[in-house]
């Protein structure tokens, strides 16, 4: 199935299909699409913040989170700046994208479309530039980084007052979303990517919670290092990615029943059967065995055990 890859030091940074057409100088979107877009960013943060966050104590590395997405004018080409200025009210600093629920950010009453004036006293300016760049909002998001190193963190709001937050411990993992028409997600043990089709072949929460819990899966274990040292082959750390991504689901509270029905929907329509190239588990054999999985959950949850999967189902070092 698909791979992910998980980097998280501050914030959720989604990169969508609008800012990747308009970098490429694709046609300029209606309003509507960037309210969309953004609506989608929204949804991928909180979900992929309540895995970092419920999962933390199973993560050999962690960051300290704020929970907030950020964007300038600057990450959107010539073509839809209009559009951005207009809907998002962007201008020469940075502002709040998305902010995930029960997030340090979002208790402290930050919100979207919050206008970023300073960080611990340091102003916030974007400089204008010609050519489409993410650079500004990095820059931002080493300072913030930087900040929650040293908390409280503060933060000044163009009109409104200043707030101030201590972050909390999550998964050092960042979601992103990208362009693509593929069924498709990846990880390479820092960054987790979901593709836009498969974000929306998941449909409900729990189906995307499932996609990004698998891939966390894969680089909490660190399977491309596996991998590459030929300890396990890509099949058995796709197996070992459906039993973690069973536990990392349910311990952020999403449901495994819905969890099935994305497995029997995927492999229904992804999966090649006998032209199949065996480095994934054939359907029958993946849905009988994440059902198992999850059927041993529900009996430890019945019995009032820790949810802990095993650190290595198939006994090999790392």
């Amino acid at each position: 199935m698909p791979d992910i890859k998980i980097d998280a030091i501050l914030s959720w940074r989604s990169i969508t299909i609008l800012f990747a057409a308009a970098m490429l100088g694709g046609a300029t979107p209606a309003d509507s699409g960037l309210v969309a877009l953004q609506q989608q960013d929204q949804r991928v943060m909180a979900i992929a913040y309540r895995l970092v966050v419920a999962n933390a104590e199973l993560c050999a590395q962690r960051v300290p989170l704020a929970g907030f997405l950020m964007h300038d004018l600057n990450q959107y080409a010539a073509a839809v700046r209009g559009e951005a200025r207009r809907v998002f009210g962007l201008g020469d600093r940075p502002s709040v994208l998305a902010v995930a629920p029960g997030s340090p950010a979002e208790r402290a009453g930050l919100r979207p479309n919050d206008v970023i004036t300073a960080v611990n006293g340091l102003e916030i300016v974007s400089g204008a530039v010609k050519k489409a760049t993410f650079d500004n909002v990095r820059s931002v998001e080493a300072i913030v980084e930087g900040a929650m190193r040293d908390p409280p963190v503060r933060i000044m709001r163009a009109g409104k007052s200043t707030i101030s937050f201590k972050p909390e411990t999550g998964c050092a993992s960042r979601v992103m979303v990208v362009p693509g028409r593929k069924l498709n997600a990846k990880a390479d043990g820092e960054i987790v990517e979901i593709t836009t089709a498969l974000f929306d072949f998941a449909g409900n929460d729990d189906a995307v919670a499932t996609v990004l819990a698998h891939e966390l899966a894969h680089n909490i274990l660190q399977h491309r290092k596996v991998i590459k040292s030929k300890a396990l082959t890509i099949k058995e750390t796709e197996i070992e990615a459906d039993y973690w991504g069973m536990y990392l689901l349910i311990r952020a509270g999403f449901g495994g029943n819905r969890a099935i029905d994305f497995w029997d929907r995927f492999e229904a329509k992804t999966n090649k059967g006998w032209l199949a190239d065996g480095t994934h588990p054939g359907k029958k054999e993946r849905l009988t065995f994440v059902r198992r999985v999850l059927a041993d959950i529900r009996v430890e949850q019945r019995e009032g055990k820790p949810l802990v999967p095993t650190s290595m189902i198939f006994n090999t070092s790392r």
